[in-house]
């Protein structure tokens, strides 16, 4: 009996390459299926091994693109590619009589170190308009830059606790046991607090320590770095600020904590260096049904939140292009 883990597992198994510097990716035309307990979607993956068309195709209609980069959250984990917050980002252009392609250069376990690598590496073959860097406060600190990751280093076992936490995550029966005590609101709280608690709570402390500064300085850099490359070459940069889930759906296990600091921490510095910043916190606590906006077990984005938050990036991105079946024609009326 296959029951897939509560964040999902792929079938066949992943396959990733290193393809420059820190960019990694899948492997290229890697066909699979992506399934959890709350989703069971498909993953295909184009020639350069991320999950988006062909690009650099000789009819020019990728020209001057909107450039998303992030991670999971932007690459659409758990949902088909048509449902993606880029997928529908374009179709509101489109709506709008806007002529922009939008491409998705998103992948698994990336970092600011690894967006960064990206924006570099393909700036000079895509010439975007726009570039949007996607910060998922749940899983962007990491301790060390997070470097790319070949297909044998993804299947590498690692130590004794990774292989004993891969087995517990894979075991059927512990699985089904998840599913069923999910239901209860106190156990799903329990775990998420644990979650929290062994994860990512350096971030979330009240008083800084070295370990917090040096995360917080880690990726705060990089996304320095990025803006002045991006001003450098004349492109609109837009830093996007995703919220950790449990700041949404668990804010009593914050008890202690300082819930927003992360937010806080990289609007201000973003603000001090002049880089643009969309801060999505508000607009998804405010939502009239935060619950919708993830999947019931696993952490990721729901197709309705893939929708609601390209609405509110169409907003920022395009609120400077005039709708383009209303411009003025070039021919001169006659006498």
């Amino acid at each position: 009996m296959r029951i897939p883990p509560r964040s999902g597992r792929f079938y066949p198994r992943l396959r990733a390459r290193i393809l420059k510097d820190d960019v990694s990716t899948f492997d290229p035309g890697y066909e699979a299926t992506l399934k959890s307990q709350d989703f069971c979607v498909n993953i295909k993956t184009n020639s350069l091994g991320f999950r988006e068309r062909e690009l650099f195709e000789p009819d020019g209609s990728l020209q001057s693109p909107v450039l998303f980069i992030g991670d999971c959250i932007f690459m659409g984990y758990g949902v088909e590619e048509q449902d993606r917050v880029t997928n529908r980002l374009a179709d509101i252009a489109r709506e709008r009589g806007i002529s922009r392609p939008v491409i998705n250069l998103s992948f698994i376990g990336w970092r600011t170190n690894n967006y960064f690598s990206c924006l570099t590496n393909f700036y000079e073959r895509l010439r975007p308009q726009n570039v949007v860097v996607g910060i998922y406060i749940g899983f962007e600190f990491g301790a060390v830059p997070r470097p790319a990751r070949s297909r044998e280093e993804v299947k590498k076992p690692g130590g004794f606790k990774k292989v004993l936490r891969d087995l517990l995550r894979l075991s059927p029966l512990l699985n089904l046991s998840m599913r069923g005590l999910w239901a209860s609101q106190s156990f799903r709280a329990h775990f998420n607090k644990k979650e929290l608690m062994n994860e990512r709570v350096d971030i979330y402390l009240k008083d800084q320590t070295q370990k917090q500064k040096e995360l917080y300085d880690n990726t705060t850099a990089y996304l320095s770095m990025m803006a002045d490359y991006a001003k450098d070459k004349g492109v609109d940069f837009l830093v996007v600020l995703i919220p950790d889930h449990l700041q949404v759906l668990e804010k009593d296990i914050f008890t202690g904590l300082d819930r927003e600091k992360p937010q806080r921490i990289l609007n201000r510095h973003c603000a001090d260096n002049g880089i643009k910043c969309l801060d999505l916190l508000a607009a998804f606590e405010n939502h009239p049904r935060p619950a919708s906006l993830y999947f019931d077990m696993d952490k990721h984005w729901s197709c309705a939140a893939h929708r609601f938050a390209a609405d509110v990036l169409a907003d920022e991105i395009f609120s400077d292009y005039r709708n383009e079946r209303s411009k003025p024609s070039s021919v001169q009326p006659a006498g």
